[in-house]
């Protein structure tokens, strides 16, 4: 088969399989995304706990990193969701 040829059909027919880790940046700068408890700056009531708060891996899959993320995520909002007494808001 001609190089050309096999070249040609990668070209039309490759597909990137990249992660999307790493695209709401976490850090306490203007630049940063969100924040250590995952809430999402100046948006209020908004978190993120997906692979994107973490940063880009070089060469391992997201899987373990996520799975660890969402009970954390979970650990953060859902004090949140519950109502304060009236002690607490005191």
């Amino acid at each position: 088969m001609n190089p050309l040829t096999i070249g040609n059909w990668f070209r039309a027919n490759a597909k990137s399989i990249h992660y999307t880790a790493g695209s709401c940046r976490m850090g306490t700068d203007d630049t940063a995304v969100t924040d250590a408890r995952l809430r999402v700056g100046r948006i209020a009531r908004l978190r993120i706990g997906d692979a994107s708060v973490v940063r880009p891996p070089t060469s391992n899959n997201t899987q373990a990193v996520t799975a660890m993320l969402g009970p954390y995520a979970a650990d953060l909002v859902i004090p949140a969701l519950e109502p304060t007494t009236h002690k607490e808001a005191a």
